[in-house]
């Protein structure tokens, strides 16, 4: 089972905090706050692992991860090379409000702002008959900008 309980208070500890907080530290903070939403018997028959809120740096390299299955895929599919830029990277990564809410959340990103406009220029591709050799992506500030080739 997993539980969002302590997410909050977990983000305003480690801010609190001029070093990061050990693990043991982090479940020492957080067994008050688990006792008021859950039974100390069900508390002692199960292992807290606190996760931290994603840096930026850690955000990065979980968007990076979601675009190199998506380049697997492309590669696969198409035969072509995806590439992107840093600012797609950031884009991503500045998009997700909330750094508690992990991985999935940047992974969202990607399909909603990205994956749909991606298909849909590589089906126009495959019904027109096109070539499709490379495709690029980058964020202009503004919104997500395709290149294909």
């Amino acid at each position: 089972m997993t539980s969002n309980t302590g997410g909050e208070e977990i983000r305003d500890f480690i801010d609190s905090t001029n070093e990061t907080p050990s693990p043991n530290e982090l479940s020492n903070y957080l067994r008050p706050i688990l006792l008021n939403s859950f039974s100390p018997a069900f508390i002692g028959r199960t292992e807290l692992i606190a996760y931290r809120p994603l840096t930026s740096e850690v955000s990065g390299l979980l968007t990076e991860i979601h675009l190199k299955r998506i380049k697997k895929r492309i590669k696969s599919q198409y035969n072509a090379a995806l590439t992107w830029e840093q600012s797609f990277v950031d884009y991503v990564v500045n998009a997700n409000n909330d750094p508690l809410s992990g991985g999935r959340a940047l992974e969202a990103i990607i399909n909603k702002k990205f994956l749909p406009r991606l298909a849909e220029e590589c089906i126009s591709r495959v019904i027109d008959d096109q070539v499709l050799t490379s495709i690029s992506v980058t964020h202009d500030g503004t919104d997500v900008v395709l290149n294909m080739e």
